[in-house]
């Protein structure tokens, strides 16, 4: 008995589950017919209508602070949790009222009154090819809490799964060695520096403990992917990085080329890659990989994880909305961890989102289960429990719970990353809705003269397309800005383009110098503007530095953006969102969603990985403003 995995503790808390199946299907007009059934509860029927949109959402689902994973800035903690209570009491009275609430009284009483410890697992089911049903899917029902208690998902009494009808069987077949488990850690160059080492270390520590668990990194380069599930099979596959999803095109997993740069890859595609597989588990733990998309038009299972259910996967865990980087560690170390204690599944995933309700906003409801196997008992082997490894009682301790070591996100010379400045929806000027070009205009009118930009005077007027090249030969900016390969300009989260000039010298050891780019930006270089935005902003100007000044950099960027600097988009993106105050230097820049809509679809279209995870953030703000005017 020595080496059985002996968590006596967390055996007796190991739920037994009697199921209520939630049916969503369309009826007449906006509403929606639910039907209930449970064995212990009965049958019953009931209409919805659905009480708020996605969009009404922004504030409580993507309001994540300071989030690599998802980025944004929040919002004041209390007036964001009172929301995300009000909302969820809204979804619980509109899908449960009427019959289907007496199914689900009936079915709890009947759990409670079990000899072992019983739950009732809501799995909430819908045909997302029917009319209306893409935007019934979208919404968060993990947020659903009955009026003055907790919200379901939290207690492992009432875990909510998610279930889509869909024609593929479901087999779960016998683990007859050990477990093994498919690692994919993915931070492609070029995109937001994510702290995944030490999500890494913390469960491969939890592995590590275990005798019949056995995990391989692969490097997330499609053909290493393919060499490993051609040579070995995986019942787990854990994928930790960046997830994306088009309304157009539907969702993504950002995996690696061979150089590093980034390669998406589509949820149709890494469901293929899988299907021969004898998973039990994927784990996406990604923004918006748990996304199903309020489009209509698209393919019923265009998200990556209802790619990937439709396959025949029996559980995907996902995250439905951008998740914080730290919030995404502590989640997936305690699932593990529970996992590893014998819970099922879907218990371990409520245990995992307690973790997560001492952290301002809602991401505790941001994970979301899908399960169509007939229980979450998924990794139990008939009873042969996992066993640990033998090794010494000092080795084995549980894992601490050690902090975070947030990434450097950008150069320590930086005021604070663009990606997450104030927000949106705590600037009054929303409302004012004033345009990119009139701001570069006021910007112009009250810059100090010697400094003024020259090139945004003929901002205006740049090309639409083929970027602005100016060179000098007698000047030492212009050949180490023309040495840049042109991908580069497509994803620069850092500015580190302009430490890579300023770190230049030419064959005479002439240093290049921050007046050396400005002169070629006020002779209209439209990439020179672009590292010129960058010096301004982080404060570079003169051997000893200056202040940093968003509003500056705005006027840089916004010609650079003109001229199709790919990274300049973005920016121009993150400032028109957030909105930037006037300093000594340049006149405010008053927040316009609108418009920062329009620049990152524009810089996500030329390849901008960032421009894709902060496309739904500026959609749902200009959302927002739009309904507020």
């Amino acid at each position: 008995m020595d080496n059985v995995l002996t968590f006596e503790a967390a055996w007796g808390r190991h739920m037994k589950y009697l199921d209520i199946y939630v049916m969503i299907s369309p009826a007449r007009g906006d509403d929606f017919q639910v039907s209930a059934k449970s064995d212990a509860g009965g049958e019953g029927n009931s209409q919805l209508k659905l009480p708020f949109t996605l969009n009404d959402l922004s504030g409580i689902m993507f309001g994540a602070a300071g989030t690599p994973r998802g980025m944004g800035a929040g919002d004041e903690p209390t007036a964001r949790l009172q929301t995300a209570e009000t909302l969820g009491v809204q979804l619980f009275e509109a899908l449960f009222n009427g019959e289907t609430l007496e199914v689900l009284s009936r079915t709890e009483d009947v759990a409670k009154r079990q000899s072992e410890k019983t739950g009732v697992r809501i799995r909430l089911s819908m045909n997302l090819a029917a009319q209306g049903m893409a935007e019934v899917a979208s919404l968060p029902w993990e947020l659903m809490r009955r009026n003055n208690q907790k919200p379901l998902v939290v207690s492992v009494n009432t875990p909510v799964v998610r279930a889509f009808d869909t024609a593929m069987p479901i087999y779960l077949h016998p683990i007859t060695g050990k477990l093994k488990i498919l690692l994919l850690v993915s931070n492609p160059t070029g995109t937001t520096a994510l702290n995944l080492g030490s999500e890494k270390e913390r469960i491969c520590r939890i592995w590590d403990s275990l005798e019949n668990v056995e995990y391989v990194e692969c490097r997330p380069v499609a053909d290493k992917i393919l060499d490993a599930l051609s040579q070995d099979e995986f019942h787990v596959v854990h994928y930790m990085g960046h997830g994306d999803f088009d309304a157009g095109l539907g969702g993504q997993v950002i995996m690696e080329r061979g150089d590093g740069s980034a390669q998406p890859i589509s949820g149709d595609v890494f469901a293929t890659w899988l299907q021969d597989e004898p998973l039990r588990l994927v784990f996406l733990n990604a923004c918006n990989t748990g996304t199903t998309g309020q489009n209509n038009g698209l393919h019923p299972f265009a998200g990556v994880a209802s790619s990937l259910i439709s396959s025949g996967v029996p559980s995907v865990l996902a995250m439905q909305f951008p998740i914080t980087d730290e919030a995404a560690i502590i989640f997936a170390q305690t699932f593990y961890k529970r996992i590893a204690q014998g819970l099922p599944v879907e218990q371990a995933v409520s245990e995992a989102r307690k973790g997560l309700l001492d952290r301002q906003g809602s991401e505790w409801a941001t994970p979301v289960l899908y399960m169509r196997a007939a229980h979450g008992d998924l990794f139990d082997r008939s009873n042969d429990s996992p066993k640990e490894r033998k090794r010494d009682p000092e080795a084995v301790a549980e894992v601490p719970v050690v902090p975070v070591d947030q990434p450097d996100l950008a150069p320590a010379h930086f005021a604070e990353p663009l990606a997450v400045s104030r927000p949106w929806y705590k600037k009054p000027a929303i409302l004012g809705g004033i345009g990119a070009a009139l701001l570069v205009l006021l910007a112009w009118a009250v810059w100090p003269g010697e400094d003024k930009p020259a090139a945004i005077v003929t901002a205006t007027e740049a090309p639409e397309s083929d970027q602005v090249s100016v060179t000098d030969p007698n000047n030492p900016a212009s050949q180490p800005i023309a040495d840049i390969d042109e991908a580069l300009w497509v994803n620069d989260p850092n500015c580190d383009l302009v430490d890579k000039v300023l770190s230049a010298t030419t064959p005479d050891n002439v240093k290049v110098t921050t007046d050396n780019i400005k002169a070629l930006a006020d002779a209209g270089s439209a990439k020179a503007s672009y590292l010129e935005g960058c010096i301004a902003y982080k404060g570079l100007k003169g051997p000893n530095g200056s202040d940093p000044s968003k509003a500056a950099a705005a006027t840089w960027f916004a010609y650079a953006a003109k001229a199709d600097i790919v990274q300049a988009m973005y920016f121009m993106g993150v400032l028109e969102l957030n909105g930037v105050p006037a300093d000594n230097i340049a006149a405010e820049v008053a927040a316009d969603p609108q418009s920062a809509v329009q620049s990152f679809k524009k810089s996500k279209a030329a390849g901008n990985l960032q421009a894709a995870e902060q496309l739904p953030i500026a959609v749902a703000a200009a959302a927002a403003a739009t309904s507020g005017q």
